[in-house]
């Protein structure tokens, strides 16, 4: 190539410009030479000192990049140039030592300054072995890539084997690399179209959703970690077989095994790339040159679950073929997003033996790729083929890097036999590996016998301590012998008027002593009881009465109305008049294990309630394993502040009473606010509070000593996620108890998962507080679609087994098929599991982490989105202690709002944390709005009520009434509405409720209301007076009452 015109305005020295690959390489530390490339080849015999030196002055000399020096010529401020010396810059040294000793002088050749740019050769005796000498080689990465070792390697041994004849080498066909970084940037400029594909690859990489690699952390240290892997011989012969018969060779079927691993390790996503390294030798008259011509560009997978192995080794062969095309000007590499990428570099030695040359073989080639937080990088020799994953330190927490190293085992294993198969066909586990992580996570502990149902539990405590107080309300106390008593009585009852072992019997009462009551009769006639809430609307309840087909209903006569026509009313009030004069005595009627406890309905996707039917057996098994879990021994004193209707608070109610402890039933006027629950719970202790967090934070903000709010020995949290910044609200105020994280849907008995919170070092790595682990009565699998197990770190959905797997959904009110199946990893024969449809992942101490459910996946402008991943980014921001997003609007106007609480207390707008979401989720993932709100709207069972949430431009809206406040009280208490509903101003005849007030904010309003007037306004004050001028004199005739009595 002609070099006219690249003369510079000095005596001593030729600049050339870098090539695109060494500005790459460089990036913005314009200082150093960014590395060095480092290799390590075994002789198969000792060359001598002398000869090595001589022969490897030849191979530079010959080379011209191998004796180029890299300088800013024109000033510290002026660009880096190729500055080519006359003599090459040889250092040949020799050193002896064990295996451990090899390694370090590798590495020290890896930490050689990055301004020298001098060629160092180092011949290494092995003293530990008998595999005799080992040759190090050292250059600047700017003028050596991986394939020019190879080409430096074969040029030195045939340049040894003239310097052994006596004979200066040299070769003549060497297309020297200056020439090509000036042709580069002469001739081979990106046109229109090349841009035009740049541009595209920028904006698919933009798109690409967040890649979360299996136990990932958020923090990395600063240096790297290998994980080796030789490929088996047979394995190996099968790839190679592949790639002989593929345009992209070796190089295109292990970099689609590294997808295809990718793709099952990180969650199965839609899209996803890899920042793959190729070696751009686009001529071939560059194939024996030496050089920086490697170069990275991004390889895409598109996948869904029906992708083929084949189609996905077609599409990134032809891939990799368009980017060794010879239109240099395409492979401009994108910088912007290529770190967030996984890496991957390919080497292939085919034999580095010659006739009458020094043999070499075993060549390893250090890694160099310090910029990816994973890597695979393979290097072939001869036959063989190692692969080494190389991760960022402390970028995975231990067993990320395993897991993944078992994806891409099981991958490269289908590659090697029919590609015919889904991608998603192969299992990331085979059956010994997915035994072993089953065996571990259920660590077997038999009771001697199984667990008496509840309601015998209770009977032996009447027996125990009749005397001690079982049941405690606002307005009395029953000891357990009334309590079995009176439960015999109205057991009597019923049997009289038909109830039959195993029928299903109503329970249309709110939460009391009384329903309590009734609990233990329709157990103790053998039958099981269905809540049925009072205050669901009235086509809720005719649905589970239909489903049911009640015959017998216990009911007050304020609930009475509401009962099918047909249905025998059994009429109960505070005496339990309807059952007086009955016997007192036990009635003769046994209880199996599959006898029905329970049914208890949950929302269905379908728009009517499933009926959950829940056995005495199950539910016995669970408490068992909860006390059990939670430590609780002896007399157990709880409280119950959940609805009847749903099982969250079970783990609080029947202990109690099983034990021979009280249990306080809160009316649920006060469990609703909780003003009035922070003062019950502050006056009172108990062993054992089971609540949701969203609850127990309304509470905290009302609670004038937070720290007296605490059980004496287990706060339970459950119901919902809960976030690391809740739990660092709580744990300040815990003292001695502890804190337990509780999951479990109604299908498998109320709890499955639980475990002690005890620090939040875990939360660099969970987004949220983890679940725990199965408590003994329960198994639980992170399966992949096909039912298999996955890897630890790998997210998967939860399927439970267990003695509490519920014996399925009523007949008729859902199908039960697809949920409740045989469990083939359970030693019991017969046992089943349920499908929980929660998307979970294991964590390295065998717990669970709650990411979300696999069934809130939702597309935007093309873009699947996982409304639970948002979430999970959200609560990872300091001042988030809870999130939620929302889908709102249709076709294209469909868009995401993020609703938080702050732990600052700012409501309104939450634009301040758009920028933390930017920094780990494409733009499509980011809600549109965000909505700072105090507490989140709760349903009666204490869980977040998305239909209750305030629009979110209702903070910046008009004005809701064209009635101005007119007194003083009117005005603060609309001051206070407006602030509550994020609302700009509110007129005197604003009706609460009808401008976007709900039940957790008519808690707040109250507690605000007491705080401003100091009266004592009541929750149902608000409800029977819920317009701002009715509230408003309310108001003034307690503050009336006040000043009068303070006369």
């Amino acid at each position: 190539m002609d070099r006219s015109g690249t003369e510079l305005m000095t005596e001593s020295w030729e600049g050339f410009r870098l090539s695109r690959q060494q500005e790459h390489v460089l990036g913005p530390d314009a200082a150093g030479l960014a590395g060095r490339t480092v290799a390590e080849v075994r002789l198969a015999e000792p060359i001598e000192r002398a000869v090595l030196e001589s022969a490897a002055h030849d191979v530079a000399s010959a080379h011209e990049i191998l004796r180029t020096d890299y300088r800013k010529i024109l000033g510290e401020h002026s660009a880096l140039l190729m500055v080519i010396e006359d003599e090459p810059r040889i250092r040949v040294s020799e050193r002896s030592g064990d295996s451990a000793a090899l390694a370090t002088a590798v590495r020290e050749a890896q930490r050689v300054s990055s301004e020298e740019s001098a060629l160092d050769l180092v011949l290494f005796g092995r003293t530990d072995t008998d595999q005799g000498v080992s040759l190090i080689v050292s250059a600047p990465r700017m003028s050596m890539d991986v394939a020019s070792v190879e080409v430096f390697l074969r040029d030195l041994q045939q340049a040894c084997a003239a310097r052994l004849k006596g004979e200066h080498w040299t070769r003549d066909d060497i297309a020297q690399y200056a020439d090509y970084a000036q042709w580069q940037f002469e001739e081979a400029v990106p046109t229109g179209a090349d841009k035009e594909r740049a541009a595209e690859r920028q904006a698919r990489l933009a798109a690409l959703p967040p890649l979360h690699l299996p136990l990932e952390l958020r923090s990395a240290g600063a240096g790297h970690e290998d994980l080796e892997w030789t490929v088996p011989t047979g394995l190996a012969r099968k790839l190679r077989d592949l790639g002989d018969s593929c345009d992209s060779g070796l190089r295109g079927v292990l970099l689609a095994g590294w997808l295809g691993a990718l793709w099952h390790a990180t969650g199965r996503p839609d899209s996803l790339a890899v920042d793959t390294t190729l070696p751009r030798r686009t001529f071939s008259e560059l194939a024996t040159s030496i050089g920086r011509f490697e170069s990275p560009v991004p390889v895409f997978a598109d996948v869904a679950e029906a992708t083929t192995l084949q189609e996905l080794l077609s599409s990134v062969g032809r891939q990799v073929s368009a980017f060794e095309q010879p239109e240099e000007g395409s492979a401009e590499a994108p910088r912007q997003f290529a770190a967030s990428l996984p890496g991957f570099t390919f080497s292939d030695v085919a034999s580095l033996v010659r006739p009458g040359a020094p043999a070499f073989s075993d060549l390893r080639i250090q890694s160099s790729d310090d910029a990816h937080k994973v890597a695979l990088e393979v290097r072939g020799t001869g036959e063989e083929i190692r692969l080494t994953l190389r991760h960022q330190a402390d970028g995975m927490a231990e067993g990320g890097a395993e897991a993944l190293a078992a994806c891409l085992r099981a991958t490269l294993e289908a590659l090697g036999g029919d590609r015919s198969v889904a991608l998603s066909a192969p299992a990331m586990l085979d059956a010994d590996a997915s035994r072993a992580l089953i065996e571990a996570t259920h660590v077997t502990r038999t009771r001697d016998s199984a667990p008496a149902h509840w309601h015998r539990q209770v009977e032996q405590a009447a027996e125990r301590t009749p005397d001690a107080t079982a049941l405690r309300t606002d307005t009395g106390a029953w000891s357990y012998r009334a309590l079995d008593r009176a439960a015999n009585r109205l057991a009597n009852e019923l049997i009289a008027r038909g109830v039959a072992p195993g029928n299903l019997v109503g329970l249309c009462l709110e939460r009391s002593d009384v329903a309590l009551v009734a609990m233990l009769a329709i157990a103790k006639a053998g039958a099981g009881y269905v809540p049925v809430d009072p205050h669901l609307p009235p086509k809720r309840r005719a649905a589970i009465a239909t489903a049911v087909g009640f015959r017998h209903v216990v009911a007050t006569d304020g609930t009475a109305s509401d009962v099918p026509a047909g249905c025998d009313i059994v009429l109960v009030d505070p005496e339990l008049t309807v059952c007086k004069q009955r016997g007192d005595e036990r009635p003769d009627v046994a209880t199996t294990d599959e006898s029905p406890a329970y049914v208890l309905f949950t929302s269905g996707s379908t728009g009517l309630p499933k009926g959950v039917l829940v056995g005495h057996g199950q539910l016995a098994a669970y408490l068992d394993g909860v006390m059990d879990r939670l430590g609780l021994t002896g007399a157990i004193d709880s409280v119950a502040l959940s609805s009847l209707g749903t099982d969250l608070g079970n783990t609080a109610l029947f202990p109690p009473l099983m034990t021979g402890g009280t249990l306080r039933v809160v009316a649920p006027g006060v469990s609703a606010d909780a003003q009035a629950l922070a003062e019950l719970l502050t006056e009172e202790t108990y062993d054992l509070v089971k609540i949701t967090p969203t609850h127990l934070e309304a509470v905290f903000t009302v609670a004038e000593a937070p720290e007296r709010l605490m059980p004496r020995t287990a706060l339970v949290m459950g119901g919902e996620p809960l976030g690391w910044g809740t739990y660092n609200l709580f744990r300040a105020f815990l003292g001695d108890c502890k804190l337990y994280n509780h999951y479990g849907p109604s299908e498998t008995t109320v709890g499955v998962l639980c475990g002690e919170v005890t620090s939040g070092e875990l939360a660099d790595l969970a987004s949220t507080v983890p679940l725990g682990r199965p408590m003994r009565h329960a198994r639980a699998y992170v399966l992949d679609p096909q039912g298999r197990p996955l890897p630890p770190g790998v997210p998967g959905e939860l399927w439970i087994g267990g003695s509490s797997v519920s014996q399925g959904y009523l007949d008729g009110t859902a199908d039960q098929k697809e949920r409740f199946v045989e469990d083939p990893f359970s030693p019991v024969p017969g046992a089943r599991m349920y499908r929980s449809g929660d998307k979970v992942r294991m964590l390295p101490d065998l717990g669970f982490e709650f990411l979300g459910r696999v069934d809130r996946q939702i597309k935007i402008r093309g873009f699947r989105v996982e409304m639970g991943e948002v979430e999970a980014v959200m609560r990872r921001h300091p001042r988030v202690t809870g999130s939620l997003v929302v889908v709102t609007g249709e076709s294209t106007a469909m868009h995401l709002v993020g609703y938080l609480t702050d732990a600052e207390g700012s409501r309104g707008s939450a634009e301040w944390i758009r920028e933390f979401l930017a920094e780990s989720l494409p733009e499509f993932m980011i809600p549109t709005q965000f909505v700072a709100l105090d507490a989140f709207p709760m349903t009666s069972t204490g869980k977040i009520n998305a239909s209750m949430l305030p629009a979110p431009g209702t903070y910046s809206a008009g004005s809701t009434s064209s009635v101005e406040p007119r007194t003083p009280t009117e005005k603060k208490v609309a001051d206070i509405v407006a602030q509550l509903l994020l609302l700009n101003d509110v007129g005197a005849d604003a009706d609460f409720f009808e401008v976007g007030g709900h039940s957790l904010l008519a808690t707040q309003l109250i507690a605000r209301l007491r705080d401003e007037f100091k009266v004592s306004v009541k929750l149902r004050n608000l409800f029977e007076r819920p317009v701002v001028s009715e509230l408003s004199e309310f108001i003034d005739e307690l503050l009336a009452k006040k000043t009068g009595e303070e006369r």
